[in-house]
């Protein structure tokens, strides 16, 4: 059966269990389970991020030969290793000097150069298994390149010339523009220059978008907004002139992850019969944080990434109103590299310090 079913090959910087971040991560760990289910033979690649990655494969295998990645003048090397979990096949791709002694996935100076690695590594590992994806999805600008790489240089070389592309928008704050040096580093120096790009600069988003065959996002209200509006900055022209081949589709989420009946991290499961018992939950989480045991008082919680672009300011402001005038209890956790909003919330927490709890951590 399988072997008949269309086979997409989903493309992640981070994906559960295995590199968490933010909400990619739930997105790329998700999709393959829910589209095997439909009967697509859907696999995912992602990078190996040193041993944190690995604990979540335990029977990992190498797969074929080390990967001969195409860069700067010569080629350097990476490992692609494969295991299955929760009836997904699984491939990541290894490679000491990008991806493993980091302690967190993003936030290097040397990022457009790993993530170019990688792509470029992914493209080489395609044409070395047994297995051709009939389409590639890309996601975010950490994986543009290999559309555009598929659709610039693969359309006369087999297998690249019957592989179909879908590049997903996620996160449309975070580009990916870097010097167009780096075209040469990874061997691409035919990539052209948009219109929508600035000068002497190689936007990995824009070019996501202009050479894959598809594109989406995360819901047809974002996808007006960015294409229609001035939210989408300065790419909204080119995914104006791409708008028929761009397509808003809500995210949903795992029910096997996030099903509050079986879920192991909270104090007390419940379902629609017993929601009642949700406040259990509520009390553990304020004797947690040293907050007040109040049954009737609102707490309200929010997991965001602490950036401006997330409408943190905003919810600072707001909050500092909303608490002044009334009993509530507020709970953030996040982390972030903007300064002035960390600050904005710890001083909401030491304003109001039987109310509000600023957590600035990944958990």
């Amino acid at each position: 059966m399988m072997d008949k079913s269309l086979r997409v090959l989903l493309v992640a910087a981070e994906a559960t269990p295995f590199a968490k971040v933010g909400g990619l991560a739930e997105f790329a760990g998700s999709l393959p389970k829910a589209l095997r289910k439909l009967g697509v033979d859907a696999r995912l690649i992602l990078p190996r991020y040193g041993d944190r990655s690995h604990a979540g494969l335990p029977s990992m295998r190498k797969v074929g030969t080390t990967l001969r990645v195409p860069i700067g003048p010569d080629y350097e090397s990476a490992h692609l290793l494969h295991g299955v979990v929760d009836g997904v096949p699984v491939y990541m791709v290894f490679n000491d000097q990008y991806f493993g002694n980091r302690d967190r996935v993003y936030g290097f100076n040397d990022d457009p150069q790993r993530f170019t690695f990688f792509s470029r590594a992914v493209v080489e590992a395609v044409k070395g298994l047994d297995w051709i994806p009939d389409v590639v999805h890309a996601t975010d600008w950490h994986t543009a390149p290999i559309p555009t790489w598929l659709k610039i240089y693969g359309q006369d070389v087999a297998p690249y010339r019957d592989i179909a592309t879908l590049y997903t928008i996620r996160d449309f704050d975070y580009q990916g523009e870097c010097g167009r040096l780096l075209l040469n580093f990874c061997r691409m120096e035919r990539v052209p220059h948009l219109d929508v790009e600035r000068p002497g600069k190689v936007n990995w988003m824009a070019q996501g978008i202009a050479h894959a065959d598809v594109i989406s996002t995360v819901s047809p209200t974002y996808a007006h907004e960015i294409c229609d509006t001035d939210l989408g900055g300065a790419l909204q022209p080119l995914l104006s002139a791409r708008r028929d081949r761009f397509f808003g589709i809500l995210s949903g989420i795992d029910t096997q992850v996030w099903d509050p009946s079986v879920d192991p991290a909270l104090a007390q499961t419940y379902d629609w019969e017993t929601v009642h018992m949700r406040v259990v939950n509520k009390q553990a989480l304020q004797r947690e944080l040293h907050l007040l045991p109040e049954r009737e008082v609102p707490l309200i919680g929010t997991v965001s990434r602490i950036d401006p672009h997330k409408g943190v300011g905003l919810l600072s402001a707001a909050l500092d109103e909303i608490l002044d005038q009334h009993r509530m209890q507020f709970v953030f956790l996040g982390t972030g590299d903007d300064e002035e909003l960390k600050q904005q919330l710890l001083s909401l927490q030491q304003k109001y310090p039987q109310a509000v709890r600023v957590l600035l951590r990944y958990d």
